[in-house]
């Protein structure tokens, strides 16, 4: 429901290191209920802001559609980002009293064929004990365009595992 506050990542939050289009797993301190899937004991972070609980790839060209098609279950804030650009900062994994915090941290986006300038920050925030997961915003580069066919993406939202019906866009700056 987004009535979470924003989590600065603590001195001892992990760094993730991620580059362009890459993953990695970060493990879980107990299983999560994941819906239909079931529990999870680990996420895997792709770089281009979705995270799931097995690998859905690390595309960065950001479709309904494609999402909805993933086969495991994830969460999206969806695009072409370059987290280890120069100038950015990076994402980070940490837990605290059973929350689960990944965070973009000033993560620059792509124009074209070349890095952005204009970073986005970010916040997935996942209850252990309940499943519930929260997506917080705090700035998001509006300016930059990628260039890539299709033209420029945000796809913001969950995917249960498998094909998944499509339920509409929803204008997140009027919901």
């Amino acid at each position: 429901p987004g009535l979470n506050a924003y989590r600065v990542p603590s001195l001892t939050a992990t760094v993730l290191a991620l580059t362009d289009d890459s993953q990695t797993i970060v493990a879980l301190s107990a299983p999560m209920p994941a819906g239909s899937s079931g529990t999870t004991s680990q996420l895997t972070v792709c770089s281009n802001g979705f995270i799931s609980t097995a690998s859905n790839g690390t595309s960065y060209t950001p479709t309904p559609a494609a999402m909805l098609a993933w086969p495991n279950l994830a969460w999206s804030v969806w695009r072409d980002f370059f987290p280890s650009a120069a100038g950015a900062d990076n994402v980070y994994f940490e837990e605290v009293g059973g929350i689960v915090y990944v965070t973009w941290l000033n993560v620059l986006g792509y124009v074209g064929l070349v890095q952005g300038t204009t970073p986005s920050t970010f916040q997935f925030q996942f209850d252990i004990a309940t499943g519930n997961v929260h997506i917080v915003f705090q700035s998001m580069d509006t300016v930059s365009v990628s260039g890539w066919t299709g033209g420029e993406g945000w796809v913001v939202g969950y995917s249960p595992a498998g094909a998944s019906a499509d339920p509409g866009s929803v204008d997140l700056t009027t919901a």
